[in-house]
């Protein structure tokens, strides 16, 4: 089923992706909360074929777990509130603990993206 009217063709992988990103590392957390800029972010992963989906959610995970394990137990605990904004031609973003450890994902046009702890 297409979540796209007729003027839109296809899915953004960059937005694709960063819903991926928001789902997958925010889940890292004990609880999130979203403040979004209007991307509509699901949509494109809605749209994106499911064996491509499955392909980024791994990449996802595995930079997650490059992050170390104390690093995942600390944030384990954390209540996160996440903010996705846009930063030239770059998504960022930001999982925000209040002054604790957190998390901040650039995602580039490409595709590429770096995930890097902040704060703590």
């Amino acid at each position: 089923m297409k979540t796209f009217n007729n003027i839109e063709k296809s899915y953004h992988k960059q937005r694709a992706l960063a819903y991926i990103v928001y789902m997958m590392a925010g889940s890292y957390f004990s609880l999130s909360n979203s403040v979004f800029s209007p991307l509509n972010l699901y949509l494109h992963y809605a749209e994106m074929p499911r064996e491509k989906q499955y392909q980024y959610e791994s990449r996802v995970i595995s930079s997650m777990e490059a992050l170390g394990k104390e690093f995942l137990q600390n944030i384990a605990t954390l209540r996160c509130n996440v903010r996705c904004r846009l930063c030239g031609d770059d998504i960022l973003l930001d999982f925000c603990t209040g002054g604790f450890e957190g998390l901040q994902c650039r995602i580039q046009k490409n595709c590429t993206f770096q995930l890097a702890p902040i704060g703590g």
